[in-house]
């Protein structure tokens, strides 16, 4: 009978039951102006290149804030540290935390991060093209600062994943440790029939019988949470390459000018 944790060995990539004290950590401290208001001269629609620092700055701190929020709780070891943290609090063992929770992180790196650093490299590149041209419409601001703003939107489905990939991996633990314990008993029972004299075959092959069904149980409640995690891992897949601003561009710039 196949042991599902094999299966989960080619997940990648976790209940609706989110620690709400783990994001509310998360996000504690979080930088006050993440959208802040762009001022423009009124005559022209026109903001000088420092406005425009001063208005798009805080929005690339911002990201890069959550950058190191996110790689600190998730990615490779810290998220391994994150995930033993997590089943210890569920009175589970280390189990599998470390090789999981390093597993968890290339979804991290490997996916979802490349929405916070795409987002960024469009700012950066923005400011690079202000400073050349030597301003920037109000219609540009606020095309980048909107975006900002429903980039935050997008930005907290990341962590509530998270969150829910590590609380159903520690539903997948405890599934294997009562497994266990359930084998650890059956082994005593074995042991103890087969060296009864008379052997009593059908009490042994009775025995072996339930301890078929109750793994295929066990493994059977294993397997969802399987696929649930790599379902939501793909969905989240999909949600990390959303693209919510682009650069500006001079020419796109020039354009707005009459």
């Amino acid at each position: 009978m196949m042991d599902v944790r094999k299966l989960r060995r080619s997940v990648v990539t976790s209940y609706a039951g989110l620690s709400a004290l783990c994001l509310l950590l998360l996000f504690a401290s979080v930088p006050a102006q993440t959208t802040p208001s762009c001022t423009v001269d009124p005559k022209t629609d026109r903001a000088t290149v420092k406005a425009a620092e001063l208005c798009l700055q805080p929005m690339i701190g911002y990201i890069d804030y959550r950058i190191d929020q996110m790689s600190s709780r998730y990615y490779y070891q810290a998220g391994s540290d994150t995930m033993k943290a997590v089943f210890k609090s569920r009175g589970l063992s280390a189990g599998y935390s470390d090789p999981w929770g390093k597993w968890m992180g290339l979804t991290w790196s490997q996916s979802v991060e490349k929405f916070y650093t795409y987002h960024r490299t469009a700012l950066e590149e923005s400011l690079k093209t202000i400073r050349i041209q030597g301003y920037a419409t109000k219609k540009d601001l606020d095309y980048l600062s909107d975006g900002m703003r429903r980039w935050r939107d997008v930005e907290a489905e990341f962590p509530e994943y998270f969150e829910y990939h590590l609380e159903r991996s520690a539903d997948e633990e405890a599934i294997y440790e009562q497994l266990d314990k359930y084998l650890k008993d059956y082994d005593v029972e074995y042991h103890r029939l087969f060296y009864m004299n008379p052997y009593p075959s059908d009490r042994v092959d009775a025995l072996s019988r339930q301890r078929d069904k109750i793994q295929a149980q066990y493994n059977a409640q294993a397997k969802v949470i399987v696929s649930e995690l790599a379902l939501a891992a793909e969905r989240i897949g999909e949600r990390a390459g959303i693209r919510l601003f682009t650069p500006i561009t001079e020419g796109a710039v020039t354009e707005e000018i009459t």
